[in-house]
């Protein structure tokens, strides 16, 4: 517990308050947040508890999501002119968290701006129009 990047868990809850105002998780420290999503349980063999590979895979560092699961990656390829060779490619590293920030980042960088809000309803998961 101690191990995960508790800013992430902040902005986690900060992102479901935007949606909801009143959320339980905005009252919850970041323990009672992990148990209640069942990121942090018991090990039926060690019966000890710990969080989840699921809960190191969203607030983990990068260097313990390494050691957990050293073949996480998300490799970022945009083909444009040549389809045998790539135009622009990002490799990301990170805990899901953080990649999805970076994953954004190349598909805004890369797609033509037809409407500037998709791009803000993606991130916050607003699909409607108010």
């Amino acid at each position: 517990m101690t191990d995960l990047r508790h800013e992430l868990i902040e902005k986690c809850r900060r992102y479901v308050r935007i949606n909801k105002d009143n959320h339980p998780w905005a009252d919850m420290d970041d323990l009672q947040l992990l148990k209640s999503v069942q990121l942090y349980q018991e090990d039926p063999e060690t019966k000890q508890s710990e969080v989840t590979l699921a809960g190191d895979m969203l607030f983990a560092p990068d260097l313990l999501l390494l050691k957990v699961c050293p073949a996480h990656r998300t490799d970022l390829i945009l083909r444009k002119v040549n389809v045998d060779r790539y135009d622009d490619r990002d490799l990301v590293r990170t805990n899901l968290i953080e990649s999805y920030d970076h994953i954004l980042a190349f598909v805004q960088k890369h797609l033509p701006d037809q409407n500037p809000n998709w791009l803000l309803r993606l991130a916050t998961g607003r699909y409607r129009e108010n």
